[in-house]
């Protein structure tokens, strides 16, 4: 099973991808620093790590590098990993790729189906603010499940959203839509 992590970039998708590999994919704290495919197991999933976007329309290298994985990957489970002191500007690429599956149009191409979940980084940056985020709103407003990566329950819940397919499937027939080249 290919599951991709999809986010802008600094929203934690190379620590998540350590984290559940056991890999040691070097992190920076600047955009630009993960340029191609990092790929690596966790248990029986082939887990992807790709360059961070700020949409699903590419405008430089990494980007499309991001966009072609998504097409031929042929990823069972999208995870858009978002940082939850940016959510503002982060969840705008999980807002694509759920509306991108309801509004066909010429400048997309289907690919295999795949369920989006978000999994949600740096809750405790805003908790130390004295902020919080309550992931059953947001969820429920996304229409998406909404999962932290504090804790390894959280990891866990995340492992079984993505084998359930608790996800928005993606697509009716043969697959969902994302932006043609």
């Amino acid at each position: 099973m290919n599951v991709l992590l999809v986010g802008s970039p600094n929203s934690g998708k190379t620590t998540l991808f350590n984290r559940l590999t056991g890999l040691r994919a070097k992190t920076v704290n600047y955009p630009g620093s993960t340029v191609d495919l990092l790929v690596g197991e966790w248990g029986d999933v082939q887990l992807y790590d790709t360059p961070g976007v700020y949409s699903l329309f590419p405008r430089s290298p990494d980007e499309e590098i991001t966009l072609r994985a998504l097409k031929t990957k042929e990823p069972h489970a999208v995870v858009v990993v978002v940082d939850a002191t940016q959510l503002s500007r982060q969840l705008a690429i999980a807002l694509q790729l759920k509306e991108m599956f309801r509004a066909p149009s010429a400048a997309v191409t289907r690919v295999r189906s795949a369920s989006v979940v978000v999994a949600v980084t740096m809750l405790d940056l805003m908790e130390r603010e004295g902020e919080k985020v309550d992931l059953d709103l947001l969820s429920k407003e996304l229409g998406l499940p909404v999962i932290p990566t504090t804790s390894d329950s959280a990891i866990a819940d995340l492992r079984r959203a993505i084998e359930n397919g608790r996800g928005l499937k993606l697509g009716n027939g043969p697959g969902p839509l994302i932006p043609a080249p």
